[in-house]
């Protein structure tokens, strides 16, 4: 039975999904854009890829659980977005400065490596059943987001060419701040941390020798491994990192969670929620005012609590993998 305040708050979904339509409608069409940036294409948004390059099972049953774990994953940090479109940020730290909310802007969202377009259909479709559990309207993946069977390998070859551009086009402003970008303050504040600027894409594993740097802006191309298992398996998403030659880097969990174990196994759900969350607060004033000249952990660690609390909300009895060791 529906509620008069359910019904409320599926058409509040239904319209934060036609307004991110919308958005990466006029992103994509530069008729409609008021930006003169040239950040102002969709290309500069940042990037979240999944691979799923760890492969799928044959036997059909376990095969099925897989994709249905990975839809689970992807639509409940999708139905969290939709959650929090628009929602107000603080878009100066001045006193008494008067405070407007600004759009969020969606991270693109690739999952790549599905083994065949059979895959790709089914873990699309799981997908979209699940979110219209919350909207009923959903026919469609959001179109920020995209399954595809290329490979991650083909996926960071493709991104090669804007990141460069982009770097091309921090040169030719020459570093200034005078870009319309959310980040143009700076974009080397990740050196000391991943050796490389911030368009360097990074594997997020719990198994990396060294974490990301709280304080700083963090990267601009993040990969999530899939690894979507019964039991937690060590080391599989740092190797294959290695293989590839990519870098890999843990959150910061142990600079902002003392009860928390350096290489906690979150869920994808809540890396991706967090992530999306930590480039949020980052474009936030007030945020990166006080990372930067304070070298607070601010921004990533609310950041990574509202999603490690969210994550608990799911998974009660089982919230985190790893017990705290002394």
């Amino acid at each position: 039975m529906t509620t008069d305040d359910d019904s409320s708050e599926e058409i509040k979904l239904v319209q934060n999904l036609n307004a991110i339509s919308l958005a990466s409608s006029a992103d994509n069409n530069p008729s409609t854009s008021t930006s003169t940036s040239c950040f102002a294409d969709n290309n500069d948004r940042r990037v979240i890829i999944l691979d799923a390059g760890y492969g799928f099972p044959r036997e059909k049953k376990v095969r099925k659980e897989k994709i249905n774990a990975i839809a689970s994953q992807l639509s409940n940090f999708l139905i969290w977005q939709t959650h929090h479109h628009q929602q107000p940020q603080k878009e100066t730290d001045i006193p008494n400065e008067k405070e407007t909310a600004i759009p969020h802007q969606y991270a693109n969202v690739r999952v790549v490596g599905c083994s065949d377009e059979n895959i790709k259909t089914l873990l699309e479709n799981r997908t979209i059943d699940n979110m219209k559990k919350v909207v009923s309207s959903t026919s469609v993946l959001p179109p920020h987001v995209t399954i595809t069977c290329e490979t991650l390998e083909q996926c960071l070859e493709n991104l090669a060419e804007p990141m460069q551009r982009r770097r091309q086009c921090l040169n030719d402003d020459g570093g200034d701040g005078d870009s319309d970008d959310e980040n143009a303050i700076s974009d080397t504040t990740n050196d000391e941390a991943i050796g490389h600027d911030i368009s360097t894409p990074v594997y997020l594993s719990p198994d990396a020798d060294e974490s990301l740097k709280p304080s700083s802006e963090p990267p601009r191309i993040i990969i999530i491994g899939l690894l979507i298992d019964r039991r937690v398996q060590p080391n599989r998403s740092r190797d294959r990192a290695n293989i590839l030659n990519i870098i890999t880097r843990r959150w910061p969990l142990e600079e902002c969670f003392k009860d928390i174990d350096a290489c906690e196994p979150l869920n994808v759900d809540c890396i991706l929620e967090g992530t999306q969350q930590w480039w949020w607060n980052w474009s936030c004033s007030s945020f990166k005012s006080a990372n930067i000249n304070k070298g607070s952990n601010e921004a990533f660690a609310q950041a990574a609590t509202q999603a490690i609390e969210h994550h608990a909300e799911r998974h009660p009895s089982r919230p985190l993998h790893i017990t705290k060791r002394p």
